[in-house]
């Protein structure tokens, strides 16, 4: 059989992965981040790294359509708004956040978007919700919480490129997240860390 014509891409969105391991080298990787690019020339000296990260777009609502976010989905005005979004899964950590809800002042309020999926059943179907929290669920309308949001969490105990942090950056509005070494280097204003092994930092961080 001859040489094939055909190029080989490489790309992934496993934050573990060994790139040195594999039994192929691809002509070409494309990162999803740049914390992934220096991860992949690292392992296997590649040069043709490129990197195709979702796009950070800037929303900053107005006051007024923050409001009519709030109203639209039945958010109380006086009161503070945190979002959290991703699957109900162990690693995205929604306990951490549940448990930092007992400290909070009583004049926030969170949100949790995600899919409850079947097969991590034994991680949420016994989590108690407190009173100041709600379950939506899955949600076609992840924009119209940003607007409504007056802050962002992830306690995620690993991450790669996710993409609502992104949107809640863009959103313009604090976004509160676990220290983790995809992070870094890439610094904005309204990032904040919070710790993990400590649910009281959410409260830290947010006076």
């Amino acid at each position: 059989m001859g040489r094939s014509n055909y190029k080989l891409f490489l790309t992934s969105h496993d934050v573990f992965l060994n790139y040195s391991g594999l039994p192929f080298q691809a002509d070409r990787y494309v990162a999803v981040c740049e914390w992934q690019a220096t991860q992949i020339r690292e392992q296997v000296r590649a040069s043709d790294v490129k990197v195709a990260a979702y796009p950070i777009t800037k929303i900053r609502p107005s006051i007024i359509a923050k409001d009519k976010a709030k109203s639209h989905l039945g958010f109380d005005s006086n009161k503070k708004h945190l979002l959290q979004v991703g699957l109900w899964h162990p690693n995205k950590n929604q306990t951490w956040t549940i448990d930092a809800s007992q400290y909070l002042p009583t004049d926030w309020h969170i949100h949790f978007i995600g899919n409850q999926a079947p097969n991590f059943k034994e991680y949420w179907a016994n989590i108690e919700i407190p009173d100041n929290c709600t379950v939506w669920g899955e949600r076609a309308d992840v924009d119209v919480f940003m607007r409504a949001a007056d802050a962002f969490v992830m306690p995620s105990k690993y991450e790669l490129a996710p993409i609502s942090l992104k949107e809640a950056i863009g959103a313009g509005i604090d976004c509160y997240v676990s220290p983790l070494k995809v992070y870094k280097g890439h610094e904005y204003d309204s990032i904040k860390y919070i710790d993990l092994g400590d649910p009281k930092s959410l409260l830290q961080s947010i006076q």
